[in-house]
């Protein structure tokens, strides 16, 4: 496995010699706001909204705070963190020198020769324990690899759930088996649950049951005329042409209001 990547690019000058990543002028120094993670520059008046006043402690740019980088955070010496290259190339470092907008990072597992100084800007907070128990010498996963993971997890949680459903089914059947026939009631109660379970089943199990297919109100009405029941027909009718009535009123009401 290859060592950590070099740097990117180098990127707009920080601190002293900082120029504000809007307007992209270093000057008019008195409006200067820097970042007290990565140490890039903002006039205050060329942020929407404007910063009229000096922030009280420290400050966080957009850039970092889309990160998700906690307020109140800051590096120090010693801090384990994650260094960002690209967005599928992560690392855990700890800072062995800090000073301005660079840091000294060595990387877990490798020797002192990997050492980088890396922009501050390309520090974060370390992910969740559970991200970095996946790491592997230092790297953190790429998005393929917790894709991978994502869906290993959803193919584990959907077998469980089957074997689940599976010990369900076969209590009911065992059920089913202890009802009389006589016992009309219950025995249909426990059928129906039989099939509430099946159709719960993937659908390539072997005991999967599709969903009953929803009765329309069309296959209703026509039904009623295929067996004579004319007055059920015209109910029918009747409270299919009120419910349109009230559906057209409330449209006419809405769009009445809006104008």
């Amino acid at each position: 496995m290859s060592g950590p990547p070099p740097p990117e690019a180098p990127q707009a000058p920080t601190g002293e010699d900082a120029i504000c990543d809007i307007c992209n002028d270093g000057g008019r120094e008195d409006m200067m706001l820097l970042c007290d993670l990565c140490d890039c520059g903002w006039h205050r008046d060329c942020m929407k909204p404007a910063v009229t006043q000096i922030p009280e402690g420290d400050w966080f740019c957009a850039g970092c705070r889309a990160k998700g980088i906690p307020e109140g955070y800051s590096f120090g010496k010693g801090d384990k963190v994650c260094c960002i290259f690209n967005d599928d190339c992560k690392w855990i470092g700890r800072i062995r020198e800090i000073e301005g907008n660079k840091a000294l990072i060595h990387f877990d597992g490798w020797k002192p020769i990997y050492d980088q100084s890396l922009n501050r800007s390309m520090l974060v907070p370390l992910p969740p324990p559970e991200v970095l128990s996946r790491a592997s010498h230092g790297r953190l996963p790429t998005k393929a690899e917790n894709e991978k993971y994502e869906k290993k997890l959803a193919e584990a949680k959907a077998l469980e759930e089957t074997k689940a459903r599976e010990q369900q089914l076969a209590a009911v059947r065992e059920k089913i088996k202890g009802i009389s026939n006589e016992d009309e009631a219950a025995r249909a109660s426990a059928k129906a649950e039989e099939r509430a379970i099946r159709r719960l089943l993937p659908p390539k199990h072997k005991d999967y049951l599709k969903p009953e297919r929803p009765v329309s109100l069309l296959s209703i009405l026509l039904d009623h005329l295929h067996h004579g029941r004319r007055d059920m027909y015209i109910r029918h009718c009747i409270h299919v042409d009120v419910c349109v009535s009230m559906h057209a009123t409330a449209i006419h009401r809405r769009r009445a209001d809006d104008a």
